[in-house]
């Protein structure tokens, strides 16, 4: 995320410093790229997402997400 943040970002000041930091990030290597696809490619089902719904209080979907795995 801070990656993106840097190569997305808008400067408000400092421009010749965060130029810099983009050109630093402007490549993200084809082996991380590989690995970080590799490692995050499972999703989960919603039964699996339970606890970032709880965490974000989002109660319908938490319910629904019982009554499925109830059945």
């Amino acid at each position: 995320m801070l990656l993106a943040t840097i190569h997305n970002g808008v400067t408000l000041s400092g421009d010749s410093i965060i130029k810099r930091m983009k050109e630093s990030v402007n490549k993200y290597p084809n082996e991380l790229s590989v690995a970080m696809i590799k490692e995050n490619i499972y999703l989960g089902n919603r039964w699996n997402n339970r606890e970032a719904l709880l965490n974000r209080k989002d109660w319908l979907m938490l319910y629904k997400v019982g009554d499925r795995c109830s059945n």
